[in-house]
């Protein structure tokens, strides 16, 4: 499966390279980098009615299933 990134087709190896790699080099988990990539094609209308306050959240949920229990994440 080939993904559209900028200009740019991947294949789905190369965008998980590259995932991997930009992951790593920030210290973050390459699956929620995957996951909040992924709210691109989940979130493409922004202008549709409560789609900001709805990726907003999702964020959150992304964000706060990747804190181990009691590290501070938001409840």
């Amino acid at each position: 499966m080939e993904q559209k990134i900028g200009t740019t087709m991947l294949d789905s190896d190369q965008r998980q390279k590259i995932i991997a790699e930009v992951a790593s080099a920030n210290g973050v988990s390459s699956d929620i980098l995957s996951n909040l990539l992924a709210l691109e094609t989940e979130f493409d209308n922004l202008h549709a009615w409560g789609a900001r306050p709805a990726l907003r959240r999702r964020m959150a949920e992304i964000i706060d299933e990747s804190m181990p229990s009691g590290d501070g994440g938001a409840s």
